[in-house]
Parts: C-alpha cells; structure tokens; sequence
C-alpha cells in the first residue's frame, strides 16, 4: 500500500525538528541527533522529489544551514 504524501514531507520533517528540539530541551543530545538525522533524510527526499529547498512557499535554505552548524557543535 503506498502512503500519501499530499502535502509532500512536510509534515515529517515538522515532526522530526520538534522531536530533535524537544531531546535537546531535555538534554538528550542522542536522540536528538537521530532526530536530527531523520528530518534530514526528509528533508532530502522533499527536495528530491519536488525540487530546490522550497517547500508550501517556504524557503528552507536557512533551516538547512542550522542543521549543518548543530553537527559541529
């Protein structure tokens, strides 16, 4: 059975940013980096699809540098 993603992955990568920001505020550094890894994936997987780092008129280049600098903190 394939899954609707009408609304693309936004709704994941929502998700997942929560999940990893909510870790953080609990000072799960582990979780928060499988958190983070997981909005990557689809966060890649959106651009893949759809194109460019645009997403529901949102420009997500911005979110995507953030994530980058909180690997290398």
């Amino acid at each position: 059975m394939a899954r609707d993603y009408s609304n693309g992955y936004i709704p994941k990568i929502q998700y997942w940013l929560g999940e990893s920001k909510e870790a953080i505020n609990k000072g799960n550094v582990e979780r928060s980096q499988y958190a983070l890894k997981k909005a990557e994936y689809f966060m890649g997987r959106h651009q893949k699809v759809y194109g460019n780092n645009v997403i529901a008129g949102v420009d997500f280049s911005q979110s995507l540098e953030e994530l980058t600098g909180l690997g290398r903190s």
